[in-house]
């Protein structure tokens, strides 16, 4: 998993002190289309606008993109 994460266009993560907090990546063309695999926030941490945060941080990235394309699981 860190390989991939290494590898992503771009990663996006926060952390308080040692402890991972949220993490969210992306996987792009570099003009035209961005996926978002991951977007993941730490359960202590949730419902505080972490995972908001990441997300604003993706769409100023990818701001000038026509297709952005959140990938899910589907798993709770």
């Amino acid at each position: 998993m860190l390989n991939a994460l290494n590898n992503s266009h771009t990663l996006i993560t926060a952390w308080d002190g040692k402890q991972l907090i949220r993490l969210g990546n992306a996987i792009s063309d570099g003009y035209l289309v961005v996926y978002y695999p991951h977007l993941l926030v730490h359960p202590n941490y949730q419902q505080m606008g972490v995972g908001k945060e990441i997300v604003r941080r993706m769409k100023v990235i990818y701001s000038g993109f026509h297709q952005h394309i959140v990938v899910a699981d589907g798993k709770p």
